[in-house]
C-alpha cells in the first residue's frame, strides 16, 4: 500500500480544524460534537479520528497552527525591517490588517468560546502561552531598541511594555467584535501609531530630555537678562 503524502494528511487535518472553527462559532464549543465536525467537513463518520482523538486535540492543533502563522509571518516581516522603529511600524500594520481578514471575526469568537476551556486544561493553556511567549519576546526585543522613555526620562521596562501592547491588541480584538458599530479599529491603530511616533521622536530628537510642550531654548537666550533700559 503506497504511503500517504504528508501534504495530504496536513490538508485533511486543516479541513477538520476549519470545520471545527465554523461549528464552534455557530453552535458553541460545548454544543459542537465530533459528528457535527464530520458533517461540516464533508467527511464520513469517524474520519476525523484518523487525525485527532477528541475536540481538545483539535483545539490544541488550531492554537498551534495560529502560533506557527504568527512566527512565520511576523518574524519574517520584523527581520526584514531596517531598524527597530520601522519594525514596530510593521508590527502595527500587521496587527491592524488582521482586523480586516475574512476569518477575523470567526477567530475572535473561537477565542471567546475556547478560553474557558483553555484555562481548565493545562496542555491547552501551555499551547496558548507558547504563542504569547513568542509575541512577548519579539516585542520586548524590539522595544528595547526603540527610543521610548517615560516622563521622568527613565526607559520603560520592555517586558512590561510588551505585555501592555499584547493586552491592547487582545482587548481591541474582543471589543471590535462585541461592538463592531462602535469601534473603528483603523482609527484606534492610527492614534496608537501617532502616540508611538511622538514618543519615539520625543526621546530620539535633538532635545532628548524635553517633555511635550517644552520648547528648546536657543543658547543665545540662556544668559541672564540685564535690567530694562
Amino acid at each position: 500500500m503506497p504511503k500517504v503524502p504528508s501534504s495530504y494528511l496536513e490538508a485533511r487535518r486543516s479541513e477538520v480544524m476549519d470545520a471545527a472553527i465554523r461549528c464552534t462559532v455557530r453552535n458553541g464549543l460545548h454544543q459542537t460534537t465530533m459528528q457535527d465536525i464530520c458533517e461540516e467537513a464533508g467527511l464520513s463518520s469517524g474520519a476525523p479520528y484518523r487525525y485527532f482523538d477528541n475536540k481538545d486535540e483539535i483545539l490544541r492543533a488550531i492554537i498551534e497552527r495560529g502560533t506557527q502563522r504568527v512566527q512565520d509571518v511576523l518574524g519574517g516581516m520584523i527581520e526584514a525591517a531596517p531598524d527597530a522603529v520601522s519594525a514596530l511600524d510593521v508590527l502595527t500594520e500587521f496587527e491592524a490588517a488582521a482586523f480586516h481578514e475574512s476569518d477575523f471575526e470567526d477567530l475572535v469568537r473561537l477565542d471567546i468560546e475556547s478560553w474557558p476551556e483553555i484555562l481548565r486544561h493545562r496542555d491547552l493553556g501551555d499551547a496558548l502561552r507558547e504563542r504569547l511567549a513568542f509575541q512577548r519576546a519579539v516585542l520586548a526585543d524590539m522595544l528595547q531598541n526603540v527610543p521610548i522613555a517615560s516622563a521622568d526620562h527613565e526607559p520603560y521596562d520592555p517586558d512590561a511594555l510588551a505585555n501592555l501592547l499584547i493586552a491592547f491588541i487582545l482587548g481591541l480584538r474582543f471589543l471590535s467584535v462585541l461592538d463592531s458599530e462602535g469601534v473603528d479599529s483603523d482609527a484606534v491603530f492610527s492614534i496608537f501609531k501617532r502616540v508611538l511616533a511622538d514618543q519615539a521622536g520625543l526621546t530620539s530628537g535633538k532635545n532628548e530630555g524635553s517633555l511635550p510642550g517644552e520648547a528648546e531654548v536657543p543658547e543665545s537666550q540662556e544668559t541672564e537678562e540685564g535690567p530694562p533700559p
